[in-house]
Formats: structure tokens, C-alpha cells, sequence
């Protein structure tokens, strides 16, 4: 499940990272890592709640580790502000990565069985 989540949460770090590309894939990239993590590990729904929670910790932790650094060096971030967007980032790619899990997971279930 680790493995799965981790394989999902760099793939949508690749659609977030690569220049030009992130503009279309942002917005998608928890949804497409969560599909390819759900292909991988055969997810059933109530795994891929699990991995789409464990991308969403994967994908949050190094923002918030970023913004709190940068809260030390310059001070101009409030903490309402890093935590609150800790959390939009963590139920996005939470929900999304969930849901492409939950597909990918089907279609590969799908796929085995024919």
C-alpha cells in the first residue's frame, strides 16, 4: 500500500514539476498519480481511500516543511495561512488521488479477470 502511494505521489510530483506541462497537469496530477498507484497494486475502494491518503501525506508534508522554513527566514507567512493551505493541499490530492485509485483499481481488476 506504502509502495502503491509512493509510486502515485511521484507521479503526480512529475506533472507538477515538469516545466510548461504543470500548467495543464496540476490541477489533475492527484487523480492521474492515484490512477497509475491503483493500477499498480489492484486497489479495491476501500484501499484506495488509504492510498489517496497517504499521497495526500507524501504530497503536504514537504510544502508545509517549505513554507515553515521560509516563515523562519522571512516571517511574512502566518501560520493560519500554512496550515490552512496544508489542508486545501491535503483534501485535494487526498480526494483525487482516492478516486484515480479507485479507477485504476477497477480497471485493473477488470482487466485480470478478463
Amino acid at each position: 500500500m506504502v509502495k502503491a502511494a509512493l509510486i502515485g505521489a511521484g507521479v503526480a510530483l512529475a506533472c507538477m514539476v515538469v516545466p510548461i506541462i504543470h500548467f495543464i497537469t496540476f490541477l489533475p496530477a492527484g487523480f492521474i498519480g492515484g490512477y497509475f498507484a491503483g493500477l499498480r497494486a489492484a486497489c479495491t475502494p476501500g484501499q484506495a481511500l488509504a492510498v489517496g491518503a497517504l499521497m495526500a501525506v507524501f504530497l503536504t508534508a514537504p510544502v508545509v516543511v517549505a513554507a515553515l522554513s521560509l516563515r523562519l527566514l522571512d516571517g511574512d507567512f502566518s501560520l493560519t495561512f500554512i496550515f490552512g493551505g496544508a489542508l486545501v493541499i491535503l483534501a485535494w490530492f487526498g480526494a483525487s488521488g482516492a478516486i484515480g485509485a479507485a479507477l485504476g483499481g477497477w480497471s485493473s481488476r477488470r482487466r485480470a479477470s478478463a
